[in-house]
């Protein structure tokens, strides 16, 4: 997945140490993250782009998020999970942002205090 004017593919300096090739999904997820940003961005012109945090690795598997090989990230094995920042989108926002989103899923998206996680059906994962 590259980068466009409506998303940015975040990486933290020190994830990118251990995982600098983070957003990898299959077309379907990434399809839809660049509907929903491109809406996003229709909605709000002037809000920053989406960050676009973890998706999966090249290969899938295991993200070594805290350095340890355990588990905490399970959800970004296959290609069809995505963590967008919820801390960039400003807060006036997000409520119409999670509609977007909800909107788009035929599936189901989740809140943690940093992200929002998409939420797709596994397939073959392209880059």
């Amino acid at each position: 997945m590259t980068t466009s004017q409506n998303y940015v593919l975040y990486n933290s300096t020190t994830d990118a140490q251990y995982h600098a090739d983070t957003h990898w999904g299959t077309q379907s997820l990434i399809n839809t993250l660049v509907t929903i940003a491109d809406e996003y961005k229709t909605i709000f012109p002037a809000a920053p782009p989406l960050y676009i945090n973890d998706m999966s690795l090249p290969w899938g598997g295991l993200f070594d998020v805290n350095h340890d090989w355990r588990v905490p990230h399970k959800l970004h094995r296959c290609g069809n999970h995505a963590d967008i920042r919820k801390v960039m989108i400003p807060e006036n926002n997000r409520r119409k942002f999670l509609e977007i989103v909800c909107k788009k899923l035929s599936f189901y998206c989740l809140k943690n205090n940093h992200h929002i996680i998409i939420l797709l059906p596994a397939v073959k994962l392209i880059g």
